[in-house]
């Protein structure tokens, strides 16, 4: 159970750190003025960049030697390198003239079935990481890179550090808000397997408790049988003595 749990308590780490992103960079591009100048959108792209840096680095997170959101495929990153998926799409998107439709290309790359970052996903969502416990119950991990949450939150990143245009940044920085929200209510499904788990352990505790109570029941003697039977086997070997001495003390004389 400490390996599940240690499993659990990392992932939701990792959520709770990205909400906190999500609600930051909300913040600081809605309230920052994007319309000052190229300087400060160069400030708001870079800042959005190292969110998304971040971002990946949490997806790519391990415990225990088990990477965090790559389903079964445990033994393998989710997703390549922030800096790589950046050139990628710079590669890809950045000649599109039209700011929205460069935007919504970006979007589309994180998000659509099949696009761009379901090919570059690593993991395994066939399967999940599964943990059995000894009561015989089974805990599973469901959160994966793939999850929806996490690619829009990706894409908003993204599309801010490589558009970072008035419009487009003020439309992300109303995202972001949501963003921050479905996190929270993520953390909370992960809160809630984290809570059977601690009860599975209680009982399986109180399981173990209980059997050894019984096992002593069953190898501990009880102490007034015990003196019972010594001061019966006392006894006996005194009438045996007793008999044995005056056996000894006869002779043939005693008989004639």
């Amino acid at each position: 159970m400490a390996e599940a749990s240690a499993f659990l308590g990392a992932q939701q780490s990792a959520v709770t750190q990205l909400g906190e992103n999500a609600t930051a960079l909300s913040e600081t591009l809605l309230f920052s003025d994007a319309s000052s100048g190229s300087n400060t959108e160069a400030v708001l792209a870079q800042e959005a960049r190292n969110v998304f840096t971040q971002t990946v680095g949490a997806l790519n997170g391990s415990a225990g030697g088990r990477s965090l959101f790559s389903g079964a495929n445990v033994r393998a990153s989710p997703l390549p390198p922030a800096d790589e998926m950046l050139e990628q799409l710079t590669l890809e998107f950045g000649a599109i003239a039209d700011l929205h439709q460069r935007a919504a290309a970006i979007k589309d790359w994180f998000t659509a079935d099949g696009a761009g970052y379901a090919q570059a996903y690593s993991g395994n969502d066939d399967q999940l990481v599964g943990y059995a416990l000894s009561s015989g119950d089974r805990i599973t991990a469901s959160v994966t890179a793939m999850d929806p949450d996490f690619r829009e939150f990706l894409a908003q990143t993204a599309t801010a550090a490589l558009v970072p245009e008035v419009e487009v940044l003020e439309s992300i920085g109303a995202d972001l808000a949501a963003s921050a929200q479905a996190f929270a209510e993520k953390s909370g499904l992960i809160g809630l397997s984290e809570s059977r788990l601690e009860a599975m352990s209680v009982r399986d505790a109180a399981e173990r408790s209980s059997l050894e109570i019984q096992l002593t029941d069953m190898t501990v003697p009880d102490l007034y049988e015990v003196a019972v039977r010594l001061e019966e086997n006392q006894q006996a070997l005194e009438r045996m003595y007793l008999v044995t001495s005056k056996l000894s003390s006869m002779s043939l004389a005693d008989y004639l």
